[in-house]
């Protein structure tokens, strides 16, 4: 799930969130499911990143995985429970549908709050699990508010139009 998430975190040509967005979904599904081991389809497995890109997203998180692995050490394990686990499984796969879906400002938040569960779960911290889900409620809170501001502005947008279309000349 980390190397899905951390791309959403750089700047991205267009779709290219839908491409990292769509494994992430199946992938934190079967965690929510409470599977052991992951599945994917073999179109996703045969699948490569260039490697420009790749090499471009290494250089940008390395520092900061460096840094996150210094601050990151097994606490708080309620919060990695099989409970807990599946429960953010669940939480990823919301936070991967606003990464695969083309709004504005939802990969970054949800890119970060995936790889904060990712962190987490990796290294059994549950402060990281915890940062997650903080992260996750601003992601959604974020997408909610930007959504809903692009539709009233969709929405004004429309009903100007049918007023000067449907206008009287004077």
């Amino acid at each position: 799930m980390l190397l899905l998430a951390l791309p959403n975190m750089v700047p991205l040509p267009p779709g290219a969130s839908t491409v990292f967005g769509l494994p992430l979904i199946l992938i934190a599904g079967q965690m929510a499911l409470g599977q052991r081991s992951v599945w994917l389809p073999e179109l996703i497995r045969r699948r490569t990143i260039a490697s420009s890109a790749f090499s471009r997203i290494v250089h940008f998180t390395r520092p900061h995985l460096r840094r996150a692995e210094r601050l990151l050490h097994p606490r708080l394990e309620f919060m990695l429970s099989p409970i807990a686990t599946r429960l953010t499984g669940c939480m990823c796969v919301m936070l991967a549908i606003l990464i695969a879906l083309p709004i504005p400002l939802a990969n970054f938040l949800s890119g970060l709050s995936v790889a904060a569960f990712a962190l987490g779960l990796l290294r059994q911290d549950g402060v990281a699990v915890l940062f997650g889900w903080i992260a996750a409620g601003i992601s959604i809170a974020a997408t909610v508010l930007v959504s809903g501001a692009l539709w009233l502005l969709v929405r004004g947008g429309a009903e100007l139009i049918l007023r000067v279309l449907t206008a009287s000349p004077a």
